[in-house]
């Protein structure tokens, strides 16, 4: 148990360094597109290729990278629909912003935060599923989250933004990393270490670029009592539910299980609010959110961690 909080702390350490540059005035405002540019178009890329093409995959590994897709997208949507039932029987939030509610709580961070946190814990072989888990995170944003956003609302997405959407550095990653996995297409020598190289700095850069993040929120601006409620419901309550439900099905195994409940227990996503920016949508409350579950996990993920240890590892 203290093994899995150190871990975890140890990660919030690069978090903290983050904060204390921003607070000191070693980097500032300025540096977050710089850095989110690099680990968007660069470094999470190679990450997730390295990832992919590393693994020979046995009939083991596509069975659980399949189970884990579909874990993590029932997820999504079960998030989703819990976030509307539960938006409209506490009338939390203006009606318009329902689908923004529904998308903070859905929406979590499996990349810049899911990555460091399981291969820290876990290992690279579980850093794999949780690749394969982010992928339907990249779905969920591209095809779902677009009219979610806009339930209470009258405008929807046109086939044209979604479609545009799949052409991220981030996405096609995902079909080289896939492609080079099926044809068993490893580069050798420079290529290959260059790449590993690469992709080990995302989880410290994005750890720091959380910190970044954190030292320039203004705690006044985000605290208020819905927000404060619909953040408890996501890091906490949503989690537990969902480990709970998944906890008597022998079927699925503990691998696949501790993927899908790590990434309930993720703050809100900050590409979110970039896609609710593109929409027109709410993007100011759905950042006040995305900062405040980012600092409520410094608290709620060491103890949810400690929870999916003792129920499935």
């Amino acid at each position: 148990m203290f093994l899995i909080v150190e871990k975890v702390m140890s990660i919030f350490v690069i978090v903290l360094i983050g904060f204390i540059l921003y607070r000191l005035g070693a980097v500032g405002d300025d540096s977050i597109k710089p850095i989110t540019s690099i680990l968007m178009n660069v470094s999470c890329p190679c990450l997730i290729i390295t990832s992919l093409y590393s693994k020979e995959l046995t009939g083991n590994i596509l069975g659980d990278s399949l189970a884990v897709m579909a874990g993590v997208m029932l997820f999504y949507i079960f998030a989703s629909l819990l976030t509307f039932l539960f938006v409209k029987l506490t009338k939390i939030g203006q009606k318009e912003d329902t689908g923004v509610l529904m998308a903070a709580v859905a929406a979590t961070n499996s990349g810049f935060m899911g990555f460091p946190i399981v291969k820290a814990l876990y290992g690279s072989d579980m850093l794999y599923l949780m690749v394969m888990g982010n992928l339907m995170l990249n779905v969920y944003m591209v095809w779902m989250e677009p009219s979610i956003l806009t339930i209470g609302t009258k405008s929807r997405p046109s086939a044209k933004d979604m479609l545009n959407a799949l052409k991220t550095p981030f996405v096609i990653s995902l079909f080289v990393g896939f492609a080079m996995a099926f044809l068993h297409i490893k580069p050798s020598g420079i290529v290959d270490e260059t790449m590993v190289m690469i992709g080990d700095i995302t989880i410290p850069l994005s750890m720091i670029l959380v910190g970044i993040r954190l030292g320039s929120v203004k705690l006044r601006e985000i605290i208020s009592m819905n927000n404060i409620i619909i953040s408890i419901f996501a890091m906490v309550v949503v989690p537990l539910l969902v480990m709970l439900i998944m906890l008597p099905m022998g079927f699925i195994n503990n691998d696949v299980k501790t993927i899908i409940a790590v990434t309930a227990i993720l703050p809100t996503a900050v590409i979110a609010v970039v896609i609710a920016e593109q929409y027109g949508e709410n993007s100011l409350l759905l950042s006040e959110i995305v900062s405040l579950t980012t600092i409520m996990s410094v608290v709620t993920i060491p103890f949810m961690a400690v929870v999916i240890d003792v129920l499935f590892r």
